[in-house]
């Protein structure tokens, strides 16, 4: 792949990678644009900014791109039944739609945006932090504890698939560094930015993430009402597993290597805080390791943002020249034209990130010949059936849907954080 050959949208290979499953358009219609934050990649970062009588809303970059990229904001509102983008600040700038300046904020909302999902929520949040810490603290329970089964088939693979991801994706000769579209510092600095912003209760209580955010009050907002769905059941599960297992009240909370495990978990989350382990607790924390496998494939595509033949898109691939045409806000500057090479590599890691282990999908496994534990093994067969049932209603919502909601489906699910 030469560096030398600026790419043109009438490659060839620029229809070798297929377009995104759920049905996206070009990502900077305004139509799109106000979709992709409500089932897009990263529908975790919008919050409500008004009062009930003026509902608005934004997705703030700035703290995750300090350093990087200048502030960037995109701002919302729900206007007659529909959720419209109003203003995106860039630097000091602010611009708005009808302003020559727009399309071109559009694009560089959508590039932090980019940029976040990958490395911030998809990463560093699901694989290094919650799936790293789950996956090291298992280790505390003792082989025979009844719970241990349970952490081990839901960790499984987790430690090894992070060292090889962290070997491609931060280093050099990865797709993301050899393309343009981050460096090693830019991403450390991302990754040092997420763990200090990072929140347990976000998984521990998605259902509260949500209402503590605002935006469920967003008409026909698709995160929310497939959230709404999905997270009741994995709890409900979790608590008839924990009843099979006779780990109630009295039982959790006198259970020394139950509290020692908690401990450890504690130990490895940032800005998470230690207290005696109780039962809701547990239920919320082996519903929440569940939840990591929805929240790591949801923010798993890249293509919705990355997989658009607009040249003046492409050209967002490379950090460092978006970063020098962007520095003051005024976007009047264009950035320069990406090369073959920056954006063949872009796609091939855009597509990678669609990638699901089958042997690991959490509706295909063979849980009979897994599964040792016959309590575990029956609990999987339990969430498998009632995954399966959930399927079908959320297909049936996505069939009345502009844009399908594929990475809601338990289809695209893995039982652990493996790839």
């Amino acid at each position: 792949l030469s560096p030398d050959v600026l790419w043109q949208p009438d490659f060839e290979w620029n229809r070798d990678f297929p377009p995104t499953r759920d049905g996206w358009q070009h990502p900077t219609s305004d139509e799109t644009f106000a979709r992709l934050r409500l089932q897009g990649p990263n529908p975790w970062l919008l919050r409500s900014t008004g009062d009930g009588n003026e509902p608005t809303f934004e997705v703030d970059y700035s703290p995750y791109f300090d350093g990087t990229l200048p502030p960037i904001i995109a701002r919302f509102a729900a206007e007659s039944g529909d959720f419209v983008a109003t203003d995106i600040t860039v630097g000091s700038r602010t611009h708005r739609p009808g302003d020559p300046t727009w399309e071109q904020a559009k694009r560089v909302a959508n590039a932090a945006d980019a940029r976040y999902v990958a490395f911030a929520r998809h990463f560093l949040e699901t694989h290094l932090i919650v799936g790293q810490a789950f996956a090291l603290a298992a280790f505390a329970l003792p082989i025979w504890h009844r719970l241990r089964p349970f952490m081990q088939f839901f960790t499984y693979g987790t430690l090894s698939v992070n060292h090889t991801a962290y070997s491609a994706l931060v280093t050099d000769g990865s797709y993301f560094v050899e393309s343009g579209f981050t460096t090693i510092e830019a991403t450390k600095r991302l990754f040092h930015r997420g763990v200090e912003r990072f929140d347990l209760s976000a998984w521990t209580d998605p259902i509260g993430d949500i209402e503590r955010r605002g935006i469920a009050e967003i008409p026909d907002h698709p995160y929310v009402a497939d959230a709404g769905l999905v997270w009741p059941a994995l709890v409900e599960m979790v608590e008839r597993h924990l009843d099979d297992l006779d780990l109630d009240d009295a039982a959790v909370a006198t259970d020394t290597d139950l509290q020692s495990w908690h401990l450890a978990l504690t130990k490895a989350l940032p800005n998470t805080e230690w207290r005696p382990l109780d039962r809701p607790r547990l239920v919320a924390l082996c519903a929440a390791l569940l939840w990591n496998n929805v929240v790591h494939e949801v923010a798993g595509d890249l293509s919705p943002l990355l997989g658009s033949e607009d040249p003046l898109d492409k050209a967002t691939v490379n950090l460092s020249k978006l970063r020098a045409a962007i520095f003051d806000g005024d976007l009047t500057r264009p950035i320069d034209p990406p090369t073959m090479a920056e954006v063949f590599l872009a796609d091939q890691a855009s597509f990678v990130s669609r990638f699901n282990v089958g042997g690991n999908n959490i509706l295909r496994l063979n849980a009979a010949r897994l599964v040792d534990d016959p309590r575990l093994r029956d609990a999987i067969v339990d969430l498998q059936h009632t995954l399966r049932d959930l399927q079908s209603e959320l297909l049936e919502r996505n069939a009345g849907r502009t844009v399908r909601f594929h990475r809601m489906l338990p289809r695209h699910w893995e039982a652990s954080i493996s790839y």
